[in-house]
Formats: C-alpha cells, structure tokens, sequence
C-alpha cells in the first residue's frame, strides 16, 4: 500500500497537432490528433520494488490554464495494457505548484467501502495507490504532502466528457486463405530482374507452380536500369494486380531503389474498396507495403522475397507461404534458429537454383536498452529503415493514426537496416522518432544487419542513441531484415514477443 515515504512520479509530454487533420468550419484540427506518452513510476520505499506504466495520449485539450488529456495504457507492471486514464493538468499560480488530477484504477483500496476511520478493504493487490491530485508536472510527487487516504475519480475519466469523441476501432482486414488453383501476380513495383538472373526468377516461379498456385507475370519486369518501368507503369500494374478479385497475393521479385514514386499515383480508394490482397516482400518493398497498411487498414507480409522462396525454410520459422495460406484467427509461433549468414550473398546466375540458405555463423537477439526478460504485445508494423524514413511526415506513414483506429494496445514496431552505415541509422532514426513513427510503440525489434559501423559509433549504438528516449523494450538482431534467415512478420497482426536468457520467440495473430 502506499506510504508517505514512496517516490511516485508522474510525467507527461504531450502536444496537440492543430492542423493535422481540418474540418470544414474548423480552424483547427481534431483534440484527438494529439500526441505523446505518459510515463508512471512507484517505488516502494519499504522494500524498494518499482513498478512502473507507459500510456500513449490520444486526446488532449486545453484551455484557461488548465490541459485535459487521456492516454491508452500500453504497458504496465501495475494494470491492464489497454485501460484509458485521464488526466488534468492545472499551472500553479503565484509560485505553487503545478497540480495533477487523473483516474486510474490501480488503486488498491475501495473509497466507497471506507469505514469510519478511512480503512478500506483491499481491492486488488499491486503496489501503486493513487495519491492525491497534487504532483508535480514531470518530477517526484512530495509525499509528506499527500495524506494517506484515496480520491475519488476525476469527473473526466470518459474521454467523451472531457470534449473528445470516441475514437471506434476498426479491424485489421486480412486476404482470404490462399488455395490451389489461386492467382499469384508477380509485379516489379521497384527493381526489374536483368537477364542473367531470369533463371533464378524461373525457378522462383516454378516452385509458387508447384504448390498448385497459377503464376500472372506483368509487364513491368524489366532489369537494364533501376526501375522496372516509368512510374505510372509501375502504379497502374501494382493497382490493378490489387484490385483484380483473381489475384489472390502480389509478390514482387525483389525491392529496389525508389518505390516511392509510386505513392502518390496508386488509386488507394480503389485499393481501399476493393477485396483484401495478400502483398509479399521486403526493403524497397516496405515503401508500398507499410503504407498500404497504415492507409488502409490491410494486412501485408514483411517477409522472403520471390527470389528467396526457393530456399529451404530452417526449422522454427514459416514461409510466406505458410501465412498466406493460414486462415483467419491463426496463431503461429516462430523461433528463430540462432544460425545466421555472416557476409555476402549466393551467385544466382552461376547457381540459380540455390536452395540451401548458408548459416554460418551462431547468433542470438540481443537486448539493448539494459537486463532483463521481454514479454511484450502490440500490433506489427515496420519496415527498412532506409525507404521509411523518407515518408516520415507525409500521409503515407502515419503510424499514430492507425495505433488509434486498429491498435489502442500498441504497437510493436520493427525496423531493419539494408545497408548504409551506423551514422546514416542514426539519423534516420532520430527523424523517424521525431515525426512520431515511434509514438505508439510498446517495444522495438531491430533486424540483424550487414551494415557497417563506423569508427565511433556501431549500429547498435546507433539505435539505441536514437531511439532510447522511447524508454520501451528494444531487441536487436532480429531475423526480419536483409540477413538470412527471414522471418516473416504479418503487419497489422496481433503480436507477442518473449525474449529471456534462454527463450526467444515471436507469436502473430491473424486477427
């Protein structure tokens, strides 16, 4: 229980974005563009356990001295993940203090079963009690200020009564189950396949044949330079392949270089309105799938490429087959081998029909923001680092809108390096972080990379001096990137991650 002798500590860093989002007869955008986190620690000052919570704000309104806000709860020692909490900040005049009010019911006592001394029953075990709304914002609360006794719930604990409308959730929509018989288009959204790696691109197809699937190649394939086809090419075969109710899944050969010219020529109301297809790839591929995603509300598969799939799965992970191919509500574990490449890349055009992956190397995740187990959920969402960082701030990569209307849990968002070295991470990181990318993230998976470090700085380093200030769990060297093995990650799906001394899996939903 609480006692005056306990550090509790409050911190709030929260912004209106005031025109994020105009309406007709409205100077201003909506309360509910609001962004940023609170942040909750109690120590316990007779044993010295620590308890802490996370919460990402989605409402915010001010006013007369006073800011109203409400934030989801997305991860916690002290109650459950996904809870709303209120919150009232008023500015102190003439040298006091500022005061804080909230609602949260992690208070271990009933107010309504008090006798008349002020005991009450416990509610629930846990070792925060909510002390009286006088903390100061951010800092330690003064605890010989606050009497031992609860306080009754702000008024505003619905964020409808605190001048913010609900926000309704909608559903991750996922493709229907491939079957055999089924249509797989094969399109170069980025890069072609030039000729002396055609056979590689055969045997790729041959293989998708051999499952029973029929096999739709575009027009835009091909390799001589570093796109495929003009722009509007590229856009208009990558939209109709979505939007044919014949073309069960997309999946491009490879990624490329700039398949951000595509953006703003995809029909995305069409791609919107038309049936769910399943879109299968990496790297540049992340420039088109995480938008797709974000924009849309469909589910993409951050895995293998086609000119991958011909290689033999290690035991423990699945293929984009395997996900493709699940139907809704499935549950699939994946553990990853701790074998990885070490440097380079088979020669396809000398041995196109390669299908042992080369792990030569042993390898674990490794956690970097400190000690300690992981046990984490949130929905997936991510890419390479390279290609999103380019459309942080831009419509096509607003990961808080979608944490509002698909994940009020919070996300687990990954990101992997292709290639540029440790002071390019950085500094697309710190961007990305900046414009919000990270806000609603309950943790972070980094994919193992190739790139180079530099002379003072790793990429771990790099991460980490970008992205510690999210203070959530960060675990690198994961297998969702350019390194072999590849592990595929479902973005939008419902995720668990667990990371210990001896354990490390990851748990996707369908659902």
């Amino acid at each position: 229980m609480f006692s005056p002798d306990d550090d509790i500590r409050f911190t709030i860093d929260a912004e209106a974005a005031p025109y994020s989002r105009p309406l007709p007869g409205l100077p201003q955008g909506l309360p509910t563009d609001a962004r940023g986190t609170v942040s909750f620690r109690h120590i316990v000052a007779a044993t010295g356990q620590v308890a802490t919570a996370k919460a990402r704000v989605d409402c915010l309104v001010t006013g007369g001295g006073t800011a109203t806000l409400t934030a989801v709860v997305t991860r916690s020692d002290v109650g459950p993940v996904g809870e709303r909490l209120g919150f009232s900040v008023s500015e102190g005049r003439a040298g006091e203090p500022d005061r804080l009010g909230f609602s949260w019911g992690v208070a271990n006592v009933d107010p309504e079963k008090a006798d008349e001394q002020g005991t009450s029953p416990l509610r629930r075990r846990g070792p925060a009690w909510r002390p009286r709304p006088s903390l100061r914002r951010p800092g330690a609360a003064s605890a010989s200020a606050m009497p031992n006794f609860p306080c009754s719930p702000p008024k505003f604990a619905d964020p409808a009564q605190a001048g913010c409308a609900k926000i309704p959730r909608m559903p991750v929509r996922y493709p229907r189950p491939l079957r055999p018989g089924d249509r797989i288009g094969v399109t170069s959204p980025s890069s072609g396949v030039p000729e002396e790696l055609r056979e590689r691109l055969a045997v790729a197809v041959r293989d998708v044949e051999a499952r029973g699937y029929e096999v739709v190649t575009g027009r835009c394939m091909d390799g001589s330079g570093h796109v495929s086809a003009p722009a509007a090419d590229r856009a208009a075969e990558l939209t109709a392949m979505l939007t044919d109710p014949g073309i069960r899944a997309v999946v491009p050969p490879w990624g490329g270089e700039t398949a951000i010219d595509l953006l703003p020529l995809i029909d995305w109301e069409a791609v919107r309105a038309a049936e769910p297809t399943w879109v299968v790839g990496y790297s540049d591929m992340s420039t088109v799938m995480t938008p797709l995603t974000l924009l849309t509300g469909v589910a993409t598969v951050h895995g293998n490429n086609l000119m991958d799939t011909p290689y033999r799965v290690p035991e423990g992970l699945v293929s984009w087959f395997d996900v493709v191919a699940a139907p809704p509500g499935h549950r699939f574990t994946q553990i990853p081998p701790e074998r990885h490449r070490a440097s380079g890349w088979d020669d396809w055009a000398a041995h196109p029909g390669a299908r042992t992956l080369t792990l030569d190397i042993p390898g674990r995740w490794t956690r970097l923001d400190g000690g300690g187990d992981v046990d984490v959920e949130g929905r997936l969402i991510g890419g390479c680092v390279e290609m999103l960082c380019n459309l942080t701030g831009t419509p096509y990569l607003d990961t808080s809108a979608f944490a509002r209307t698909h994940a009020p849990e919070g996300l687990l968002v990954f990101v992997e390096a292709a290639g540029d070295d440790a002071l390019a991470i950085c500094r697309y990181l710190h961007g990305m972080r900046l414009a919000g990318f990270f806000d609603a993230a309950n943790a972070v998976l980094v994919g193992r990379t190739a790139a180079p470090d530099t002379v003072s700085l790793t990429q771990h380093q790099a991460v980490m001096d970008a992205l510690g200030p999210l203070n959530v769990p960060i675990v690198a060297d994961v297998e969702c990137g350019h390194v072999p093995p590849y592990l595929p990650l479902v973005n939008g799906a419902r995720c668990r991650v667990v990371h210990t001394a001896t354990r490390s899996e990851v748990t996707q939903t369908l659902a």
